[in-house]
């Protein structure tokens, strides 16, 4: 999963007919080929970039479609992948794919118009994870040659140091801290016995802090990880397996750890076999949003969506599963906040398709996490029901310590909304020149401009999602005291009921 800030800013004008696109399923493909998504990105502009291969994992592609659904670019490479693969929006506006192939992984920047602006390989590695920090470095996570590593790379991919840990076998994911530590979660192989949960915090020259391992008597996976704005714990999204069948039995796990790494609690529940957690976002206030699957069918059955939203104190609040009795084999992969209160991820469904194929599939929800077109792809199959959480008293802590070539030759060129069928292809959305505002950033007030003759609605959130200021009726030219506001990113969105736009507003210098 890749979290970042970004810096720029950006205009996004929705019509009418775009408001409508929350709770959707977008399908992408063509006729001719099975495609596997494996991650994709709506960028500041609306714009969809998704990562894509076939069906045997060979020649990694990138697509880009527009904020309508009209394809843009395509392209596909000579690389073939073998693990996860990323895709994210750098703070200077290009776009980063991080790939990882038998022996080595890699990054390739690109532009908005889908030129390379560098491309590095980096022998033994493995990426599992990638963040951006305000000067523009790289920090990725992941293992060097079956060892836990965590890397920082400069703004060219350059290699500025690298920390490994003997202590883990993989670290899956990684976040920024409070304190401006990276705190990340992994695991431990045994030879004789399970996986062991492995947490570690880094400074940013790569000197481990503390690291900490977690057993269980089924094997723990952690595959996500965030910490929340509000009471600054980290919560984990990831699974627990049997070792003896761990395809078939396996619950989807959340855990809730504090600041120090102690595990605070846990939480495991399941539909029928085979629960995953794939990844997982703060919702509004301290609640959470977690995304994962399960199967339907012991081993031949494909796999199910499932969402599941809980407290900080790991209560349900509510469940969803999508898909039909005999699995639509769904692989869901990151789970991306868009705005606040609004959601968005991209995976992959091989049956059912619009184009008669596998497809990559897009879906837009918010806080309800309703998903449209439930009797084509996503029909619901009886009563949703959990089995009784584990409490998690039986953790014990185990440790304590302080150039290639590319082939410009369009894959994917269609999208379709699966609910109809119909092949998605309109206008360009309109773009304004406006609004304005300024200064940006700004000190002491920032003046709006330029959107709209009737009146208009004016919300400005932090960086964390939280709602810091909410004007209704607003006409003309507009004055905005922020004398007060602590510096930092906010997200300005102006709505007059036909159009949407939003701006990033920087406070401070």
């Amino acid at each position: 999963m890749i979290k970042h800030f970004l810096f720029v800013s950006f205009i996004v004008v929705f019509t009418g007919a775009l408001d409508a696109q929350w709770n959707r399923v977008i399908a992408y493909g063509d006729t001719a080929v099975d495609h596997k998504c494996f991650d994709g990105y709506v960028d500041s502009g609306g714009n969809q970039i998704i990562a894509f291969t076939d069906i045997m994992n060979n020649n990694l592609g990138i697509a880009k479609f527009n904020a309508n659904q009209t394809f843009e670019w395509s392209f596909t490479t000579q690389r073939d992948v073998s693990g996860e693969t990323h895709v994210q929006e750098l703070s200077d506006g290009n776009y980063l794919i991080a790939y990882n192939e038998m022996y080595s992984a890699g990054l390739l920047k690109l532009s908005p118009n889908g030129s390379v602006v560098w491309q590095r390989s980096y022998l033994g590695f493995v990426i599992e994870a990638i963040e951006e920090d305000v000067t523009q470095d790289l920090y990725l996570c992941g293992n060097y040659y079956g060892v836990g590593l965590v890397s920082c790379l400069n703004d060219t991919g350059g290699v500025r140091w690298i920390s490994k840990n003997t202590q883990c076998t993989n670290y899956m994911d990684m976040t920024f801290t409070d304190d401006g530590k990276l705190f990340l979660v992994g695991s431990r192989m045994g030879l004789f016995q399970g996986t062991a949960m492995v947490l570690s915090k880094v400074n940013k020259s790569g000197a481990e802090l503390w690291t900490k391992s977690y057993s269980h008597n089924f094997s723990i996976h952690a595959k996500s990880v965030v910490q929340s704005t509000i009471d600054h714990c980290f919560y984990i999204a990831g699974a627990l397996l049997n070792p003896s069948d761990p395809i078939i039995d396996s619950d989807l796990m959340y855990a809730k750890v504090d600041s120090t790494g102690q595990i605070a609690g846990m939480r495991t529940m399941g539909y029928v076999y085979g629960n995953y957690g794939h990844d997982l976002v703060q919702a509004e206030g301290n609640t959470f949003i977690l995304a994962g699957s399960s199967r339907p069918i012991e081993i031949c059955g494909g796999t199910n969506l499932v969402f599941v939203k809980f407290t900080s104190n790991l209560d349900t609040v509510f469940t969803r599963r999508y898909g039909d009795a005999s699995g639509m084999d769904m692989t869901v992969y990151q789970l991306k906040k868009y705005q606040p209160g609004n959601y968005y991820m991209f995976m992959h469904a091989y049956t059912y398709s619009v184009f008669s194929l596998s497809d990559v599939i897009h879906i837009r929800t918010d806080s309800t996490l309703d998903v449209p077109c439930k009797n084509l792809y996503f029909p619901m199959t009886g009563t949703e029901h959990v089995l009784t959480p584990q409490s998690g008293s039986n953790f014990a802590i185990d440790s304590a310590t302080i150039g290639f070539a590319m082939n410009v030759f369009p894959r994917i060129m269609h999208a379709a909304d699966p609910c109809t069928g119909a092949l998605l292809s309109m206008e360009e959305p309109k773009m304004l020149a406006g609004p304005l505002l300024f200064p940006n950033p700004a000190l002491e007030s920032v003046r709006i401009s330029e959107f709209s003759n009737r009146p208009f609605d004016v919300r400005i959130y932090s960086i964390s999602g939280t709602l810091v200021a909410d004007y209704h009726g607003l006409s003309g030219d507009t004055i905005i005291p922020v004398w007060n506001w602590a510096p930092g990113i906010y997200q300005c969105i102006m709505t007059d009921g036909d159009k949407m736009l939003t701006r990033k507003l920087v406070i401070g210098r």
